[in-house]
């Protein structure tokens, strides 16, 4: 139900292959960085990533290349290389 529903599954791939290593209680997109948030549960978590992606995308980081710095912190090439592996095939298949 979320809008950015392919970028937060294919974040959740390149920080913690989808959810299965999570820096804290169910953020799978490692957010908050050194300081990383916790959530009382996915829903709660899923709208808190969405509603970061946008507002990302709101200041012209539109894609996982322009993400990239400001989401990981550091220039990791392949970050942005599983995030477009997962968004490309979740588009290629109609999702």
């Amino acid at each position: 139900k979320q809008y950015h529903y392919r970028l937060i599954i294919g974040i959740s791939f390149a920080e913690s292959n989808f959810c299965k290593r999570n820096i804290r209680p169910n953020n799978c997109w490692g957010i908050g960085g050194g300081n990383p948030e916790s959530y009382d549960n996915y829903d709660e978590a899923v709208i808190r990533a969405n509603n970061l992606i946008q507002k990302y995308h709101d200041s012209g980081l539109t894609s996982p290349k322009l993400m990239r710095n400001r989401w990981v912190g550091w220039q990791n090439h392949n970050w942005i290389l599983a995030v477009e592996q997962v968004t490309d095939a979740l588009e290629t298949r109609g999702i």
